[in-house]
């Protein structure tokens, strides 16, 4: 993910990072990174730093530059800086975020869910970045709850971000196998139906969800059926 651009920081950097403008490094950097070539910005950017290493949005900005360059542990180092430097950096916690959880995708570690977790309820105290970057965050927030064990949370954190943000398409998906695993049936139907409908929806990309959708019908009706059963032997007796 190209954090810099993402946070509009070419347009607006003025606003999100107090750093001076004219800095050459900071400008030559900045043109290395538009342009594809993070390892000459990073140098860029170390040589910034230098100048003022108690900086925490030098330290972003240079792991944001690590972390496009492939030196994800470094880019790790320089975001907790930052945050070490000023708590309430919002950019840098969603920037540790993102990589933690690409990290941790495929984890089971509980103890380091739970501090992903925490970061993640830390970072929606901050000062807000915008609804794209909230539900961001509380997807992955539920992706953690989940992980650790507690569902409900998990589906009720996921609804506030689908909520907050509906363009993102793969929280409609989350929520429908939540709700599956939860053998909420009806409430699966009606998510795949939402999925479905949504405007970046692909049925190419996409046909397992078509067979949900049939299945789910059909144990919709198999569940009615058998509540119409059930009143046909009472009323027998």
């Amino acid at each position: 993910m190209s954090y810099l651009k993402e946070y509009g920081f070419v347009k607006e950097r003025q606003q999100m990072l107090d750093i001076e403008e004219t800095d050459p490094h900071f400008e030559d950097g900045l043109a290395h990174y538009n342009a594809g070539r993070f390892e000459e910005a990073v140098c860029e950017w170390r040589a910034l730093l230098d100048d003022d290493p108690q900086d925490a949005d030098k330290h972003y900005t240079l792991g944001c530059g690590l972390d496009e360059a492939g030196h994800t542990d470094e880019a790790i180092q320089h975001y907790q800086e930052a945050i070490r430097l000023d708590p309430n950096h919002s950019q840098a916690h969603y920037a540790l975020i993102q990589r933690q959880y690409s990290i941790l995708y495929s984890s089971h570690d509980k103890a380091e869910l739970r501090k992903l977790q925490d970061l993640c309820r830390h970072a929606l105290t901050l000062q807000p970045l915008g609804p794209t970057f909230e539900a961001a965050t509380l997807e992955i927030l539920s992706f953690t709850e989940w992980r650790i064990g507690k569902r409900t949370a998990a589906i009720k954190t996921l609804r506030r971000a689908i909520e907050i943000d509906p363009s993102s398409i793969d929280g409609y998906r989350r929520l429908a196998m939540m709700q599956k695993a939860t053998f909420d049936l009806v409430g699966s139907f009606r998510t795949v139906q939402a999925y479905m409908q949504h405007p970046d929806f692909d049925p190419s990309l996409c046909v397992p969800c078509a067979m949900c959708k049939r299945r789910l019908a059909g144990i919709a009706l198999g569940a009615v059926g058998g509540v119409l059963l059930i009143w046909r032997l009472r009323r027998m007796r």
